[in-house]
């Protein structure tokens, strides 16, 4: 599977060089797509419940943690349950909160908000949102595109605060 990248709010500053970022790329490029044709739907091939385990498999594996990924840690007193699907700490640093979204339009827009938690509450410094390119997009039922969510971070830039890759 190819990979294309966008960098908001200069998130290339703090994601660029890095080799844990490096390795999420290098393993999203080079991830097979689990198409069960007829065992999961007709019009809609992919099977998410293995790409699911493929991805959690492949962040584990370079490093990311996918356990303790809360916006904000129970110990800070709040109240907010959400979580995230990965997290880690760079060697430059850098706590970066990620999400995979391969799921329905409403969660890509939920995740965006993440994000913004992510900066609001100071827990994490920049994000990563994998998600379905436009090739892809149609064997998957009703998810958003990277080139979809990259118009809505570019067309309303002022509305993300994290930066993301």
């Amino acid at each position: 599977m190819g990979v294309k990248t966008h960098y908001a709010n200069k998130a290339e500053f703090y994601l660029k060089d890095e080799e844990k970022v490096a390795d999420l790329i290098n393993f999203c490029s080079n991830l097979k797509m689990p198409m069960t044709t007829g065992a999961v739907s007709h019009k809609y091939p992919m099977n998410q419940k293995i790409l699911n385990a493929m991805f959690r498999h492949g962040l584990e594996s370079n490093g990311w943690d996918i356990k303790n990924t809360r916006i904000v840690p129970k110990e800070r007193g709040t109240k907010l349950n959400q979580k995230g699907d990965f997290v880690t700490s760079l060697s430059n640093g850098i706590k970066v909160f990620g999400e995979v979204e391969f799921g329905n339009i409403a969660s890509a827009w939920r995740d965006l908000f993440k994000f913004n938690l992510a900066i609001a509450f100071d827990t994490y410094d920049a994000g990563i949102f994998i998600l379905p390119c436009d090739s892809i997009k149609g064997e998957i039922e009703g998810c958003y595109s990277f080139e979809s969510v990259k118009n809505i971070i570019t067309a309303a830039s002022s509305s993300i605060n994290c930066q993301l890759l």
